[in-house]
């Protein structure tokens, strides 16, 4: 039966993304309480219950995972579900989050899919909302340069993106928790990309999980491999990433293990399916990347995503720099103008660790991939 009156507890360090959190509960009806450390979490905990525990990763005044651990397993009087919430990419951090009972979501955080997973988790009750929903998606690729660029895209329209460089990270992850689509690379360093769906095929609840093979080029033989393997459609490597975020957002009725519903570009006669591909946008992929960029630096500097983008874009051209063209050397250039504009909103420690991170984007030689 749904708890009443339930309240969340949000505990983040940066005042930009507690609030904005708690705005984003409080506008569907969820009562919040906040805290900005592990020793405010723990009082406010012994204090009373809560329905869920929204819980940052990093956090300024010790470990987080103690206590995940201690809200997860009922030491504040019941097991209370948590989601870990974090702009690290690395699976580790998910795997362990799942693997201690809580879910885990990447910063930054569509209000949308966190309201929908917070429901869910702790047995809410909102209105019905009209509208797409975004999805968690499962991308397994061993390219970095990709697989950021697919990430980008998809987080565009709200989607919770789960890098795995490896099958062997794709599988552990799919053992733990069934995301709402699945791409995979045919080529990886430690399996046959349809030898991985095949495996996908078997795991319990994932016979009609939407399955994307992201091919360099397809072949008859590929085809019919990958049909056999219960694929749903093929998208090549060289396809503009919007083609890739439109199969995403397509409603799950319209799939099904042996391929698109009508809309599609219709079944081979292997029966998989062939998205309808547009030609190649030349340049594309430097493009993402370096819009990429951007919305890492938005993402490190701790500010919401609105009030990010808006503000560093206008740090960026003050220093002359371009966001829509941003690279690792003019955002080198524009560090002290990007300070300047942090110390606005933020204290100082706070700017202090976040220009930490901002110029280590500065320095990542991937970022400097153009296309001519």
């Amino acid at each position: 039966m749904p708890m009443i009156n339930p309240t969340i507890l949000v505990v983040d360090d940066s005042p930009t993304v507690r609030m904005g959190l708690k705005a984003t509960f409080v506008n569907v009806g969820i009562k919040v309480e906040i805290a900005a450390g592990l020793l405010e979490a723990e009082t406010q905990l012994d204090r009373s219950p809560f329905a869920l525990v929204v819980l940052d990763l990093h956090l300024p005044d010790g470990e987080t995972w103690p206590l995940l651990r201690r809200v997860t397993s009922g030491h504040f009087g019941k097991p209370t579900p948590v989601i870990m919430i974090s702009g690290s990419e690395k699976i580790d951090a998910r795997l362990d989050a799942l693997m201690l009972g809580a879910d885990f979501i990447a910063k930054p955080c569509d209000p949308r899919f966190i309201i929908d997973r917070a429901a869910t988790l702790a047995g809410l009750e909102l209105k019905e909302r009209s509208g797409t929903r975004p999805c968690r998606v499962l991308v397994v690729d061993d390219s970095a340069t990709y697989g950021n660029a697919v990430a980008v895209e998809l987080r565009r329209g709200g989607h919770d993106v789960v890098l795995a460089a490896t099958a062997a990270e794709g599988l552990k992850y799919l053992s733990l928790q069934k995301p709402d689509r699945v791409l995979i690379d045919v080529f990886l360093p430690d399996a046959d990309g349809i030898d991985v769906a095949r495996r996908v095929r078997e795991m319990p609840g994932a016979r009609e999980l939407p399955l994307l093979l992201l091919t360099g080029r397809e072949s008859s033989t590929t085809r019919k491999r990958a049909a056999e393997a219960g694929v749903t459609a093929f998208l090549t490597k060289d396809s503009p990433l919007s083609v890739l975020g439109a199969w995403v957002l397509r409603p799950q009725s319209s799939f099904s293990s042996r391929g698109l519903a009508p809309g599609g570009s219709g079944p081979n006669e292997s029966g998989t399916y062939t998205i309808a591909n547009p030609t190649p946008v030349p340049g594309a992929l430097g493009r993402v990347m370096r819009e990429e960029l951007f919305e890492r630096l938005v993402a490190a500097s701790g500010l919401s995503t609105v009030l990010g983008s808006s503000t560093l874009k206008l740090a960026l051209r003050r220093s002359g720099a371009d966001p829509e063209q941003l690279t690792p050397e003019s955002l080198a250039r524009s560090l002290a103008q990007i300070e300047k504009t942090l110390s606005t909103f933020l204290p100082a420690d706070a700017v202090s660790a976040r220009m930490s991170s901002i110029a280590h984007l500065a320095q990542e030689p991937g970022h400097a991939l153009t296309a001519k």
